[in-house]
């Protein structure tokens, strides 16, 4: 959630701006970009038009739901504007709930480190593992991030963090497949892992 004259949900330049004062209901505001939103002045929130606040009960859901899937191949590029990273690009899961997301793989070419992303549009990143990358003290290179608040996807997640040395050191595919395990998500699939990659 953001504040009236913060920014938009999903971008961290555009400025929203508040209209007259606001109904008793719903005031609908148009960011720079054209986008809708709502803003509940009951709850305090807002959110894009049609698209609700994701909830601990909706991420819960999302958690145990067994038929998450990811319908497309899955191959490698250089991240744009940062040379030492390769990325998946957005990769949508899709599931039989209200929830829009996708997953997200980077590798660092300089460390080696992997990550495994799972982001919310509109909300942020709702699940992360990390596999040979910077500590999360007191959890070593490899742990996985979850959501424990509703305001953790704003925050990157530093709430509830499990320490998984056991991953360290293993290939992007064995650590896609172990991701997918996790988090219940079935890959229907290619998967091209990058060439010279461990």
């Amino acid at each position: 959630m953001c504040n009236i004259g913060g920014t938009s949900p999903d971008s961290s330049d555009e400025r929203i701006t508040r209209g007259d004062a606001l109904p008793i209901d719903l005031k609908e505001l148009t960011a720079p970009n054209g986008s809708c939103l709502v803003i509940s002045p009951v709850r305090g929130e807002i959110t894009r038009s049609g698209v609700s606040t994701l909830t601990l009960d909706q991420y819960r859901d999302f958690q145990s739901d067994h038929g998450k899937k990811i319908a497309k191949g899955i191959a490698f590029t250089t991240k744009p504007n940062h040379e030492s990273y390769l990325t998946s690009g957005r990769l949508p899961v899709v599931c039989g709930l209200a929830i829009d997301c996708y997953l997200e793989i980077q590798i660092n070419l300089d460390s080696n480190a992997k990550s495994f992303t799972l982001v919310s549009k509109g909300e942020g990143p709702i699940c992360r593992l990390c596999v040979d990358g910077d500590p999360h003290y007191p959890c070593g290179r490899s742990h996985k991030h979850r959501l424990s608040t509703p305001e953790c996807p704003k925050q990157n997640l530093p709430n509830d963090v499990e320490d998984l040395p056991h991953l360290a050191g293993k290939g992007i595919h064995e650590l896609f497949e172990s991701f997918c395990k996790m988090t219940r998500i079935c890959h229907a699939g290619s998967f091209a892992p990058p060439l010279d990659i461990v």
